[in-house]
């Protein structure tokens, strides 16, 4: 298994309209989650909707220089929820919640969503209800929720 601090965050930029980033986390050595995101990093009280593209080695990445390149301080999963702390003084952490649906129309028939959130407060009113994810302001707060 390799160090934490050997793994790695990765952002490069897609030609997708939508999803224009694509994500690249090292959750163990030489073994990278690839997500298309709507944007580099989520903004306070937001979410971001991704779209999974499967696991990654090393040498399928892409040969460009990433748009932002980061180690990893800790990478954890627990249920559904991904805990990604990176090493940087702004916006280093955030969640990811992996979510199985089943289509309405097709019963026994599922599908997948990701949220990427940086509000810890998002992710519990998230867990408690588990219907929607509330968009709350994070001023006020004490100390705060500093992604």
């Amino acid at each position: 298994m390799a160090k934490l601090s050997e793994l790695r965050w990765l952002v490069f930029l897609d030609e997708d309209v939508k999803f224009p980033c694509r994500l690249y986390i090292e959750e163990e050595a030489d073994r990278f989650l690839s997500l298309k995101t709507q944007e580099k990093w989520p903004g306070p009280g937001k979410r971001i909707f991704c779209k999974k593209e499967g696991y990654f080695s090393k040498k399928d990445l892409p040969q460009e220089q990433p748009l932002e390149e980061c180690r990893i301080i800790s990478c954890s999963r627990y249920g559904r929820k991904l805990t990604v702390i990176l090493d940087r003084k702004i916006k280093k952490r955030c969640w990811f919640i992996f979510l199985k649906k089943e289509y309405k129309s097709r019963p026994k028939e599922f599908y997948e969503q990701i949220f990427w959130l940086i509000s810890p407060l998002a992710f519990l009113i998230y867990n408690s209800f588990s219907v929607k994810i509330a968009s709350l302001p994070m001023s006020g707060f004490i100390g705060g929720f500093a992604g």
